[in-house]
């Protein structure tokens, strides 16, 4: 696994913490812990590229994602155009 990939499961290992206390929050994700948190993904971006530099960087913002979508979001693809 890849540098990326260990910072993505290190993302998914946190993830019920990082939604309770970073929610709608950017983080930025550097050797498998959260380096910091951020309003925007500008300021995201901008401070992990004046930290890290140029390399791979987990930046992901912060949202709970439903358990169950609602029946509203339910549909297949060939129901689209129809």
């Amino acid at each position: 696994m890849g540098a990326l990939g260990r910072e993505i499961a290190a993302h998914e290992s946190q993830r019920e913490r990082l939604e309770r206390d970073h929610h709608r929050r950017w983080i930025v994700v550097r050797d498998e812990s959260l380096a910091d948190d951020f309003a925007s993904y500008e300021a995201a971006i901008t401070e992990a590229m004046r930290r890290f530099g140029p390399r791979s960087n987990l930046i992901r913002q912060i949202v709970a994602m439903p358990s169950r979508l609602p029946a509203s979001a339910a549909f297949e693809t060939s129901d689209v155009g129809a």
